[in-house]
Formats: structure tokens, C-alpha cells, sequence
């Protein structure tokens, strides 16, 4: 995710390392004054994030 920065505003970036596939773990879609980021709620999204401004972040839900 280090290279995000050099994607134009509003790219949406999709993490989906995740060992822990088919688990309870939640993901997450996180909007940044610059872009939006997807992926797993285990922290992969940590460095990318302290180095934006968080507009919103939101946890995604199946309801079925």
C-alpha cells in the first residue's frame, strides 16, 4: 500500500490479504480526504491510513 500516493485523487484501493479469509473478521471501506481504501479490519490498512485524513470508515456488512 506504500505506492498508493502516486494513484490520482479518488482511486479506490482494494487490500485483500487476509489469512484469516471465510472469518468473523469484519471488512472495512474507509474514505480519506484523497481516496477510498477496502479491505480486512487486521490492521493491513494501518500504514496507509496514519498518513491521510479519515473522512469516514465504515465496517461491510452481508445482511444475509
Amino acid at each position: 500500500m506504500a505506492s498508493y500516493a502516486f494513484f490520482p485523487k479518488g482511486t479506490v484501493h482494494v487490500a485483500v490479504i487476509d489469512p484469516g479469509v471465510g472469518s468473523p473478521r469484519r471488512a472495512i471501506a474507509v474514505q480519506t480526504a484523497n481516496y477510498f481504501f477496502v479491505g480486512p479490519d487486521n490492521g493491513v490498512l494501518s500504514f496507509t491510513l496514519m498518513r491521510e485524513q479519515i473522512k469516514s470508515i465504515h465496517a461491510l456488512q452481508n445482511e444475509k
